[in-house]
């Protein structure tokens, strides 16, 4: 038992909780203000998938169930894990498509008052759209950059 833990405890027993009180279980019963699920629900808000995905793998509309808009947003995006029926398609489980592959060639440019300066680099990391990469210039120069396009970053 950690430190933390034996200092709330002893708080706790020195405001006059019992250890027998502090030592139930909850109770079993449902609160009374929350309706109980039935025997065997799935108690998820918000999309799901609808079937078993692999990792990997670009969600289809009838790959995702519940909320007929977040369903369509959600098209087009990738399973970053295996992911099974049911569960719930939330980020990190799910995320955009990577733009730029690591070890792959990307044009990075730079913009300043109507002024742009693009050079050629390697992806140390890869990334979605709005991500930010590691981007090996030519020799031994790594820059930060934000993901535009196919391979493609800017700096600011």
């Amino acid at each position: 038992m950690s430190a933390l833990v034996r200092r709330a405890l002893g708080a706790l027993l020195a405001y006059g909780a019992s250890s027998a009180l502090l030592a139930q279980s909850p109770p079993t019963t449902p609160s009374p203000a929350l309706p109980a699920a039935p025997a065997g629900a799935l108690s998820v808000v918000g999309p799901r998938a609808a079937r078993d995905l692999a990792r990997d793998q670009a969600l289809l509309r009838s790959d995702i169930a519940g909320d007929s808009a977040a369903a369509d947003s959600l098209t087009g995006w990738v399973a970053r894990r295996r992911l099974r029926a049911g569960e719930p398609l939330r980020y990190p489980a799910i995320g955009r498509p990577a733009l730029v592959v690591a070890g792959a060639d990307v044009t990075v440019v730079s913009s300043v008052d109507g002024v742009s300066i693009t050079r050629s680099g390697t992806a140390l990391s890869g990334g979605a759209r709005g991500e930010r990469i590691r981007v090996r210039l030519e020799g031994t120069r790594i820059l930060v950059a934000t993901v535009t396009g196919p391979s493609e970053a800017t700096i600011p």
